[in-house]
């Protein structure tokens, strides 16, 4: 049985966060990221902790496959979208951004399960890609990509994905 909250967690990286609530049926979590492996521990999370089955390129082998046809098939596959924002590669003028294909994702899948359903991660630091501005996400520091979980769980819980 989900517990009430009454505070967010610290963002300190040992504190457990609050699990709001377990998966309902049959939902699939999309997580696009670059390179930086902090969303293996949000993927860690969201099945270990939550009972959310996850898909993202690592999920089978692809070798030999374009990419258009395995967007396709995690675009079907995919009842929510989570873009992992990690600042991966730097601009002429020095500033840092995340990878181009997590936004082309974002874009993708927003396109695909609307706004409400395709939630953006940033960690802080990263250059606002040109469409951003007014757009929400959750941010985090550094690679304490534990500070988002919180604020995420109430989101999967708003659209329906736990109980």
């Amino acid at each position: 049985m989900p517990k009430t909250i009454t505070r967010k967690p610290h963002d300190t990286p040992n504190e457990k966060v609050e699990i709001l609530g377990r998966a309902t049926a049959k939902s699939c979590v999309f997580i696009g990221h670059g390179q930086s492996v902090l969303w293996a521990r949000l993927q860690l999370f969201l099945e270990r902790d939550l009972g959310l089955e996850t898909v993202s390129y690592e999920s089978e082998s692809r070798a030999g496959d374009s990419i258009v046809p395995v967007l396709e098939k995690m675009l079907g596959q995919a009842t929510f979208a989570v873009m992992v924002l990690t600042a991966e590669d730097e601009t002429a003028a020095g500033a840092r951004r995340a990878r181009q294909n997590v936004i082309h994702e974002a874009g993708l899948f927003q396109g695909r399960l609307g706004f409400k359903r395709a939630i953006l991660l940033r960690q802080e630091g990263i250059e606002d890609f040109t469409n951003v501005a007014g757009l929400q996400y959750i941010p985090f520091a550094g690679d304490r990509i534990e500070q988002t979980f919180w604020d995420l769980q109430r989101v999967l819980k708003r659209e329906g994905l736990l109980q």
